[in-house]
């Protein structure tokens, strides 16, 4: 929790992207698939999953809805300043908060021995992130259907014209946005060559691929991450007998 604080931090302060590449090989270099080889190495702890729907909701989904409709420009760069930059020590804070709630429940569980008790409140987490940042994606398209391509296309084969404050800070985020869905697309098929490298899926590269970008076009970035972790997820704890999983490990050793 405190290092993804840290990246998510400092990404705030310096942008996402120089961070999120940092962020993302760090974590394909630890998140080996042979990692993963028994039941315990796969689990995610209830404790965060109890929170972390909420922490987010807090911590960055409010301030973010707030600068969008708080009226005055002022009110909107104070809620900027004050809640959404330093949102990932908000987030540390209010989910040890709600996680003192929830301790004692957490405590009766540790005895449990269910396989994967913990998967459903996973596939949910990954639902509703991924519906949030469609239907954001979505709802922009409809409603302002040439901001995005003008942000985007505008002047991009002349990077030196003039152009506005306003527009310069649109390129900023034109570049960090590209800088980031890029690391991550990286990332992301970084993993699925090595399901595919270790025998653990089936799947063409097309279909991967075309799933990838068929639901980044119709939904958005952020749902087809959702989409493509929840499904590297199902192959490891779903499709993936754990034998199979630790037999490879030991080969691997």
């Amino acid at each position: 929790m405190p290092s993804r604080t840290a990246f998510t931090l400092l990404a705030q302060l310096l942008g996402g992207a120089y961070i999120a590449p940092l962020y993302f090989f760090i974590h394909y270099v630890e998140s080996d698939v042979q990692r993963y080889a028994t039941v315990e190495t796969r689990k995610v702890e209830k404790l965060n999953l109890r929170t972390i729907l909420l922490t987010i909701g807090i911590a960055y989904l409010l301030p973010r809805v707030l600068m969008f409709h708080v009226p005055g420009l002022e009110n909107r760069q104070w809620i900027n300043g004050v809640f959404f930059q330093p949102f990932p020590l908000y987030a540390l804070l209010i989910q040890n908060i709600l996680q003192r709630f929830h301790a004692s429940e957490a405590d009766e569980e540790k005895g449990g021995k269910e396989k994967d008790g913990d998967l459903f409140g996973l596939i949910l987490s990954y639902i509703i992130f991924g519906s949030v940042a469609s239907g954001a994606y979505i709802s922009h398209w409809v409603t302002k259907p040439t901001q995005i391509p003008q942000i985007f296309f505008s002047n991009l084969s002349n990077p030196s014209a003039e152009h506005t404050m306003l527009y310069g800070a649109a390129k900023v985020l034109r570049y960090d946005q590209i800088c980031m869905f890029s690391a991550g697309i990286v990332w992301i098929l970084l993993h699925y060559w090595d399901l595919k490298k270790a025998g653990f899926i089936t799947a063409s590269w097309l279909r991967i691929v075309g799933w990838f970008a068929g639901v980044t076009l119709l939904c958005g970035p952020g749902a087809s991450m959702a989409l493509m972790w929840s499904w590297r997820e199902s192959v490891i704890r779903i499709d993936l007998p754990s034998e199979q999983l630790e037999s490879a490990a030991h080969v691997d050793d």
